[in-house]
This record gives structure tokens, sequence and C-alpha cells, in this order.
């Protein structure tokens, strides 16, 4: 009866306190931390296959582009283009060279395997852009080329494909009066249905400028958009304000970086420049896209040198061109060159591709996926680092209905395409985390976003040695109790978490994993001073030692209980200000209760002896 007794006494001191847990919901800080650690933070051990930085504040799948090399022979390679150049209705490359003066296109085997080299023109005067264009309107591809010859007076040119193979070529003079054609394009600018050829040029005084296809004639009309557009680097033509008729986005080195030119009379003939973006130097690449999904079109633009860059869109903010909000998409894209925008995972939002050249060290090649449409949440996916990247374009190389990235090099390898998915299947492991204590486990929780197709799961472990945690637990498919998975016994954790796809564009997501638990113990009264310390180790071997804290001159008994609530060793004695122990051996395997008694205080804690 006694026993019964007292084993309720121990039962109604042993209070639970108040629910303890520890949650991660960011991975950003990266690898390498194996803990153990208090908290987890933003930090784990290791990964594979997971994208752990690239949406702060989540983890998800690795995206996984599979690089093929189209040339490593074009050094000085500053744009690139995609478009069926021998007619059989693959996508083939065309770029040019500013070192060995080469026009170049490579053939498609239809897959992206295998790439044939044609040359439409070689050691030809520093071509720095080379357009793929039907401008004779015959139904197959020309080409219209800027010629920098003395740096002064440069040339603009365009090749006739004689027979639609791209092996036959004439070569014809459009221009020989240009200021440093850094940029060409085509587009109807007249509104007459064939196409016309759109310069800008790179110098202090550079002009954009459109010449009227007049063919069969051999004289080209020269119209000037802006005489005073400095260091322009790339047009982009589009009818911006969806009023029939075609307009030009330029971008500049020099201020201002960023204008629309406004198609004001529908032929070309006169033009009203709107800036968009005047106070940053070096904006380089531009396009166009709606970005929002609101039914206009936004502008995107890439800018920045050595120090600092930017890949930012434009919002258009009613429709009407003239009012503009800018939204950063990366603002630590150093030296950013290159600019496209498409949806490229089938999902309906606009993504975003660009090529950073600048800063030291390696150079980059990124996708920005949008999350969701708004063009506010992105997901930054590294697609290559190598050799400066100076320009990238989109289309199906592969033929397999999905866009495909290209993108070219002025050094080491000069062109490779990109074909994008995500990785099938990844995990991250935790640090191993020191609860400080011995939980009574209630269960394992999480937040995840999984689309069809995609699947989240976890595996977790204990131990009191953070150097060997054991074994990982089974698959856990579905938030659950930990009870009889976890030791209530063993103070240090670590999860374990597997991402799946069997999707090419859909990645689940993680957003928060949390492990929640019970402390079992008397509540101590802080304002005592008085603490009856955990015993450490816990589980233990052989002694066992009991310590405390006395703020004064004090008597204290200390009690050691078995489950049974038989009394197992009593020490009693008057001890003074300070911290003390006392060391207990003997003990068979077993859990124990330390009752601490001095005056109205007291306190429990639990303990564990093993083999």
């Amino acid at each position: 009866m006694y026993i019964v007794v007292l084993l309720s006494l121990l039962i109604g001191l042993v209070t639970i306190s108040s629910a303890d847990s520890s949650t991660q919901t960011d991975w950003s800080g990266g690898p390498n931390t194996p803990g153990p650690v208090t908290s987890w933070e933003d930090l784990f051990e290791s990964h594979i296959q997971t994208g752990w930085g690239n949406l702060p504040g989540s983890l998800l799948l690795s995206f996984a582009p599979a690089s093929h090399i189209v040339s490593t022979s074009l050094p000085g390679s500053y744009f690139v283009f995609s478009a069926d150049m021998d007619g059989d209705g693959d996508q083939d490359i065309l770029s040019q060279s500013t070192q060995v003066n080469d026009i170049v296109w490579y053939e498609n085997d239809g897959f992206g395997g295998t790439w044939t080299e044609h040359i439409v023109e070689n050691n030809y005067n520093d071509p720095r852009c080379a357009y793929p264009v039907d401008l004779d309107g015959d139904g197959d591809t020309d080409i219209v080329a800027g010629l920098v010859t003395s740096g002064v007076i440069d040339r603009i040119e365009w090749w006739e494909n004689l027979d639609g193979s791209g092996t036959n070529w004439a070569n014809y003079e459009i221009d020989d009066w240009v200021h440093f054609p850094w940029y060409v394009c085509a587009a109807d600018m007249d509104g007459d249905n064939d196409q016309d050829v759109v310069s800008c040029g790179y110098g202090p005084d550079g002009r954009i400028e459109w010449w009227e296809n007049v063919l069969p004639s051999t004289t080209w009309l020269k119209h000037t958009i802006s005489y005073s557009s400095p260091r322009s680097t790339e047009l982009f033509p589009v009818d911006l304000d969806f009023d029939g008729d075609m307009d030009v986005l330029s971008s500049c080195w020099d201020q201002p970086d960023v204008v629309f030119w406004e198609n004001t009379d529908g032929i070309g003939t006169s033009w009203t420049g709107n800036t968009i973006w005047y106070d940053i130097d070096q904006a380089y690449s531009i396009c166009a896209a709606d970005v929002d999904l609101d039914m206009d079109l936004d502008v995107l633009v890439a800018a920045g040198n050595s120090t600092h860059g930017w890949i930012v869109w434009f919002e258009n903010v009613d429709g009407s061109c003239y009012n503009w909000d800018d939204h950063v998409i990366d603002g630590d894209y150093l030296g950013a060159y290159g600019i496209c925008a498409e949806d490229l995972t089938g999902d309906g939002y606009v993504d975003v591709v660009g090529c950073s050249g600048g800063g030291s060290g390696l150079h980059s090649l990124d996708m920005w996926e949008s999350v969701d449409g708004s063009g506010f949440t992105w997901i930054r996916h590294e697609l290559d680092q190598g050799p400066w990247t100076r320009d990238v374009d989109l289309a199906d190389i592969d033929g397999d209905d999905t866009l495909d990235v290209v993108g070219c090099a002025p050094a080491g390898t000069s062109i490779k395409w990109y074909k994008l998915c995500y990785k099938p299947s990844g995990n991250l492991t935790s640090s191993v985390l020191d609860l400080i204590g011995y939980p009574e486990w209630d269960q394992i929780t999480w937040t995840s976003t999984e689309p069809a197709g995609t699947d989240v799961y976890f595996q977790v472990k204990a131990s009191n040695n953070p150097d060997n945690m054991g074994a990982w637990s089974g698959y856990i498919y579905d938030p659950m109790s930990l009870v009889g998975i976890m030791d209530s016994t063993y103070r240090f954790i670590q999860y374990r978490v597997f991402l799946e796809t069997s999707e090419r564009f859909v990645t689940p997501v993680l957003e928060e994993i949390s492990f929640l638990w019970n402390n079992m113990g008397i509540e101590e009264v802080e304002e005592s001073g008085i603490v009856l310390r955990p015993v450490v180790p816990n589980p233990l071997t052989g002694l066992v030692t009991i310590s405390f804290a006395a703020p004064e001159f004090m008597q204290v008994t200390l009690n050691v209980y078995d489950l049974s609530g038989r009394l197992i060793s009593s020490v009693g004695d008057e001890y003074p200000e300070g911290v003390h122990s006392t060391e207990l051996s003997g003990l068979s395997p077993g859990t124990y209760f330390i009752r601490m008694i001095s005056g109205d205080f007291t306190a429990m804690q639990r303990f564990v002896v093993i083999e």
C-alpha cells in the first residue's frame, strides 16, 4: 500500500511542462553544418540534388539543365539566334565571331545531338551581329549583319539564301555609312508586310535607324528613329502599345538607358521617345513580355557592369506605355548582359533567362522561374557557370515541343544549348539537433506543396552520441506521432527529407518541418534561485552525478526512486550557497526519479540507466 501511495505521489509531482518544438523554415544558409546545434536556423548537413537557396524560405528539387556543346571554335561570339536555316523544319543556330571574323550557322540533326558547321563568310571585317530573317520574301532564311570596318564608318549587308539550303549565298550591301552597328535585327516597320532592317550604333553619337525594304531594288531607304542614343546595345521591335504598328525598345549604356520609341504615324517616319528607365548606367539587353498576366506588355532589362547588375522588369501600369513601375528580379547579378522571356515550364507564366559576364571568377547563365505569374516571386535556377556568357536565345532545339536555351560566349566553349528540367529526386539531411533535455515525443509535422506527380517524405533518428546517430527510421509519408519511432531517452535528433517528381517541370516544395514534444518535470520556482540540474549524460551507464544549486545556506534532501516508487537512495544535509553534487553507483538498468526537497521547495528530474 505504501508503494502504491508513493508512486501516486511521484506521478502527481511529475507534471508536464508547456509543449516544446523545433522548426526549420529556411535552408538558404547552405550545407556543411553537421552539428550538434541548438537551433537549425537556415543551415543543414548535406544535400543531394535539392534547391536549398533558389527560393529562400523553401526547399525544392534542383533544376537540372542538360548542356550540349554546339561549337568550341567561334571565339568572340557576341550574339546568337536560332532559326531554320536550311528549311528542314528544325531549329539551327546562327552566330558570328569578332575574332576570326566569320559568320557561321550550325546545322541541327533534328535532335540537337550533332551539329554541322556552315561558313557564310570568313575573315570578314568584325561582324558584330548576324540576324536570321526572310528578307526577300521567298520563304527561306536569309541573313542581315552589321560589320565594323574602320570603327568610324561601317556597313550593313545582307546575304541571300539562294536555294534555301543555307549552303549557297549571295552578298549585298544595304548601307556603307553607318557608325559601329552593334546590333542588327528585322521587323515590318512600315506595315507593308515585308521585313525591314533595324540597327543601333554603339558610340557617343549612337543612332537608331531602320532601312525600308524595297527589294528587288538595290537601294534601301534609311529612316532615323533616334539621332542620339549613346552607346546603344540592343533593340527589340514590338507593337508595345497594341495599336497595330511596330514600335521599338532600346537599351543603352548611357542615359537614357531604356526607351520606348513609339511609331507615331504607323509607317516608321515619325517617332516619339518615351523614357522607361533613365537613372542607371549600362542597360545592355532588352525584351518585352506580359510578366504579370494583365494583358499588356511589360519590359525586361539586363543591366550592369563588374560592380553591379540587375535583372529587372518594368510594369506597364495602366497599359498606356507611359507609366512604369520597376521590379527587381535579381539585384545582385554582376555584369548582366543578355535577357529573354517566355513560358519555359508550360505553366502559363513568363519565365526569364539571363546571362552574366561581369565581376571576378566564374560567370553565369541563369533562369528565373515565375512562381505564380505575379512577377514578384521567382525561383532562380543556375543553368551553367564558366566563361563569359554574352547572349541567350530560346528555341525548341530537340523537337520535343518545349523551349530550350541557347547561349554564346566570347571565350571558351563558344555556343551551347540547354534542355531544361527538374531532377527527378533529391534529399537533404539536417544538422544534428541537441534538445538539451529528454523529450516525451508528440509528433512530426510539416507544411509542403505537392503538385500531382510529386511527393515529400521523411526519415528520423535519435541518439545520445551526436557522432553516431544510428540507423534511420522507416519512411514517414504523413505527419504523425513519433511515439514508438523516436526514443525519449535520447537528446540528439536528426531528420532527412526526400523530394520526388515524375514531371519534368514540376517540383514539390517544403516550406516547414517541425518536431513537437513535451518535457517531463516540475517547473522550478525561478525567484527562489534553487535549481535541480538534469542528469548528464542521460541515458547513462555506471556512475550517476546529481547536482543542484543553492542560493544560500539551506537544508537539502535528495531522494532517488525507481518506477515502482521504491526509495533507492536518500541524501540529506545542510549546504552553503553554491553548486553541489553527489554521486550514486550500482543502479540496475531502468528509469529513476530524483526528488529534491528544501523547505517548501520541491523539484523532480528523470534519468535512465542502460547497460
